[in-house]
C-alpha cells in the first residue's frame, strides 16, 4: 500500500509540473502572438512610431533648410550604424538591419543625402511621396515611413523617407524570437515548472498521507479491529473517511447483533435438546427414585428394581449431557480434512444412537475451511434432528462433486418424514431446517435443497463452490 501511495504522490507532483509548464508555454505562446498582432495593426502603434519619428526628424530641419548636407549624411550614416529601424521609437524589435534604407529631399523633392548613396544621387527626383503629414505603415514585417521636415513656423522644408528592409520575410522574428523572447521564455517556463512540481509534491504528500490513514484504518477494519478511524475533514477525503467511518460503526454493530441471534438460536437449541431428553430422563430418575424410597420398607426387591431403572436412566442422561457437550466443543476443519471429520463425527453419532450410517466420501471435492465448517456443522444439525424426530434405522452421507462441478453434500435418511409445508407452517418448529438453510445460503454458490413426505424418509442436499479450480 505505501508503495502505491508513493508512486500517487509522483504522479500528482509530474501533474502539477506538466501543467504548469504547458500553461506557462501556452500563455507565452498567446502573450507574444497577442502583442505581435497589437503591434503589426495597431493605429495606436503606428501613431506612436509617425511621432517618434517626427520629433526625431525635426531636430534636422535647420540643417536641411541651411543647405548644411554634411550634418544630414552624418546624421543618415549613424541610423545605419546604430541599426535603430524605428529612430525615435524607444522600442527596437530587430538587432541587425544591414540593407536599411533612408533619404531626404528638399522642398522641391530633389534627393539631398541618402542611404545607401547609389540608391539615392544627390539631386534626382525622389521616388516616395511627399505628404504634408507623417505617414507610418508596414509593408510585410518592413517599416516604411515618410515624415515631413518642418521649419519654426512649420512650413514644410523637405521629406525624410525610412524603409527597415528589404529583409527575408521571417528574418525580422526569427531574430526577435532567438535573442528577445525565447531565452526570457525559457526562464519564465522553467520558474514556472518548478514551482508547479513543489506544489504537486506539497498538495501529493498530503492526500497521501491522510489516504495512507484511511487504509490503515481499513485493514484495521478487515481484522476485526473497528477501535481505529480514519481521519475526518470538510473536503472530499473527509467525507468518504466520515462514511467509511460510519460504514466500520454499522458493520460492528451488525456483528454484534448477528453474535447475539447466533448466541439466542444456540441457547434456544439447547435448551430444547434438554428439555427433550435431559430434563425428561431427569423427571424419570426423579419419579424411580421416590418410588424405590416408597418400597424400602416394604418391597425391597421392587424397590430395587426402581433404583435399578433410575441407574439406567441416569446413565442415559450422562451420555446425552456428553453428546451435547461435544456438539458445543468447537472442531474446526483446521485438526483434520472434512472427510475424516464426518467420518468421525458419524461413527460417534451412530455408537450413541444405534443407527447405522453409510459414508461415501471417496470422491470429496477439495473445500474451503469456510465451506468445510458450515459443512460440518449442517451435517451436525442434520443427525441431531434424525435422532430426535426421524426413527430412522439407517442413514445416507455422501459427499462428492456435482454435474455441474459444485461441491455437494447429501444427507438421507428412511425415517418416517414430514411435509415441509405443514412444518413451515407452525411457528414453534422447523429452526433446526432454518439454520441449515441459512448456513447453506451465506456459502459462495450456496445452495439448499430438501426433499420428504410421510413415511418415505427425508433427503437434504448442499451444493456450494468447491477451492480447486475446475477440470
Amino acid at each position: 500500500m505505501l508503495k502505491r501511495l508513493s508512486r500517487l504522490q509522483w504522479q500528482i507532483t509530474l501533474a502539477f509540473l506538466t501543467v504548469s509548464f504547458l500553461a506557462t508555454l501556452t500563455l507565452e505562446v498567446l502573450a507574444v502572438a497577442g502583442l505581435t498582432t497589437y503591434f503589426f495593426t495597431s493605429p495606436k502603434v503606428r501613431q506612436t512610431i509617425a511621432q517618434g519619428l517626427s520629433k526625431e526628424v525635426q531636430k534636422h530641419s535647420a540643417a536641411l533648410e541651411r543647405g548644411d548636407l554634411k550634418e544630414l549624411e552624418h546624421w543618415l550614416a549613424q541610423i545605419n550604424a546604430t541599426s535603430e529601424p524605428m529612430p525615435g521609437f524607444n522600442v527596437n524589435f530587430t538587432v541587425n538591419h544591414p540593407r536599411t534604407v533612408a533619404a531626404v529631399a528638399d522642398a522641391r523633392g530633389r534627393v539631398v543625402a541618402g542611404f545607401p548613396e547609389a540608391q539615392w544621387k544627390r539631386g534626382t527626383m525622389a521616388t516616395f511621396a511627399r505628404p504634408s503629414q507623417p505617414q507610418v505603415h508596414w509593408q510585410g514585417f518592413e517599416l516604411v515611413a515618410t515624415i515631413p521636415l518642418q521649419n519654426q513656423s512649420h512650413a514644410t522644408v523637405g521629406h525624410f523617407y525610412y524603409h527597415s528592409g528589404p529583409t527575408e520575410p521571417g528574418e525580422t522574428l526569427w531574430e526577435v524570437f532567438t535573442q528577445g523572447v525565447l531565452p526570457i521564455a525559457l526562464v519564465v517556463t522553467a520558474c514556472a515548472g518548478v514551482a508547479g512540481g513543489v506544489a504537486g509534491a506539497w498538495v501529493g504528500r498530503r492526500v497521501t498521507r491522510r489516504l495512507h490513514a484511511i487504509a490503515t484504518a481499513a485493514d484495521a477494519w478487515a481484522e476485526g479491529d473497528f477501535t481505529r478511524h480514519a481521519p475526518e475533514s470538510l473536503d472530499e477525503l473527509g467525507q468518504l473517511s466520515r462514511r467509511l467511518n460510519r460504514m466500520a460503526r454499522d458493520l460492528q454493530e451488525r456483528m454484534a447483533l448477528q453474535q447475539d441471534v447466533a448466541t439466542l438460536e444456540e441457547r434456544h437449541r439447547l435448551a430444547r435438546d434438554l428439555h427433550d431428553t435431559v430434563k425428561q430422563q431427569v423427571f424419570a430418575t426423579a419419579l424411580q427414585v421416590s418410588a424405590a424410597r416408597d418400597l424400602l420398607e416394604s418391597a425391597p426387591a421392587e424397590a430395587r428394581e426402581c433404583l435399578d431403572a433410575a441407574n439406567e436412566l441416569a446413565q442415559q442422561t450422562q451420555k446425552e449431557l456428553s453428546s451435547v457437550l461435544k456438539e458445543l466443543r468447537p472442531v474446526a476443519p483446521g485438526q483434520g480434512t472434512l472427510p475424516l471429520l464426518l467420518q468421525s463425527h458419524a461413527a460417534d453419532w451412530s455408537r450413541r444412537n444405534g443407527i447405522p450410517v453409510t459414508l461415501e466420501l471417496a470422491h470429496a471435492p477439495a473445500l474451503s475451511e469456510e465451506a468445510s465448517t458450515a459443512l460440518l456443522r449442517l451435517t451436525q444439525e442434520a443427525l441431531a434432528n434424525i435422532a430426535r424426530h426421524s426413527g430412522a434405522s439407517t442413514v445416507r452421507i455422501c459427499l462428492s462433486r456435482s454435474e455441474n462441478q459444485k461441491a455437494q453434500l447429501l444427507i438421507a435418511d428412511n425415517g418416517c418424514g414430514f411435509s415441509p409445508e405443514s412444518l413451515l407452517s407452525r411457528p414453534d418448529s422447523g429452526l433446526g431446517l432454518t439454520t441449515m438453510r441459512e448456513r447453506a445460503d451465506a456459502l459462495v454458490g450456496g445452495q439448499f435443497f430438501l426433499k420428504s413426505a410421510p413415511n418415505a424418509g427425508t433427503t437434504i442436499t448442499v451444493l456450494c463452490t468447491t477451492k480447486e479450480p475446475h477440470a
